[in-house]
């Protein structure tokens, strides 16, 4: 605003000194003088508004297009983008979610990676935890694992060590709270992390090897378009189609009938 008051007065002086020169005697060199000063005064007052005038424009669609984009990440719930998922800290959604979904191509060094966060999650009575995997004698771990560089064996390996130490865990934690594992038809196209309140979604390289993927944090809102609602709706649906393979309550309700306990 400085600026165009600024701009503005070189446009009234201007103005001034013209009526001011057309009232000296003609001839005058005082009123040709203030005459040419009038003309540049005016002039480069009226190129300052216009450039400003359009500077100002670009910047403000400039704003305007920053804060749509905001709008619209706050809208959706995009709560953070990391590069490298590996960087990211899993631990207060593993410790701290009263409900969590994790969805892997194998999980054995997410398990290995996380065990005491999730120690820490088996010792809470109303804690659920799921686990997702694709099956290990299904048509589909052969493809990961040539994705991946590794052997079938070592795929199928590698999907029954987090199975059991998961189980391990929970069964050295007394069993506290709800454990699941399901076998998935077929391969994730990403890693999902489904939390009570926020969903992790890390994407697959398209080509085969392994490489830093990135990772999107999206937080639950109440607009049922929100990107969190998607990702849960995606689980629920993968619930549906996935099998259980191991069920904590079940176990529980099998060794409660066989202690002559009925639930």
């Amino acid at each position: 605003m400085k600026t165009y008051a600024i701009l503005i007065s070189f446009v009234v002086v201007g103005l001034v000194l013209s009526l001011t020169a057309i009232a000296c005697p003609a001839g005058s060199w005082i009123g040709a003088w203030l005459l040419q000063l009038a003309g540049v005064l005016m002039i480069g007052g009226g190129l300052g508004i216009i450039d400003k005038t359009l500077l100002h424009r670009d910047t403000f669609e400039n704003t305007r297009r920053l804060f749509m984009i905001h709008e619209s990440t706050v809208q959706l719930g995009l709560k953070e983008i990391i590069r490298d998922a590996n960087q990211y800290s899993y631990s207060r959604i593993v410790r701290e979610s009263p409900s969590l979904s994790v969805v892997l191509n194998d999980g054995r060094t997410w398990v290995s990676a996380h065990i005491t966060d999730i120690k820490s999650r088996f010792e809470k009575k109303e804690f659920v935890t799921e686990l997702f995997v694709p099956d290990p004698n299904g048509s589909f771990a052969p493809i990961i694992a040539k994705k991946t560089g590794y052997t079938d064996a070592d795929q199928v390996a590698k999907i029954e060590q987090a199975k059991s130490r998961l189980i391990e865990e929970f069964d050295i934690g007394g069993h506290v709270g709800t454990l699941r594992i399901y076998h998935i038809p077929h391969f994730p196209t990403h890693s999902v992390f489904l939390g009570s309140d926020e969903a992790l979604v890390s994407q697959y390289g398209v080509s085969s090897g392994r490489r830093a993927v990135p990772l999107f944090a999206y937080c639950r809102l109440s607009d049922a378009n929100c990107l969190y609602a998607d990702v849960r709706d995606d689980v629920g649906k993968l619930r549906a189609e996935s099998q259980c393979v191991y069920d904590s309550d079940d176990e529980k309700a099998k060794a409660n009938n066989h202690s002559g306990v009925t639930c």
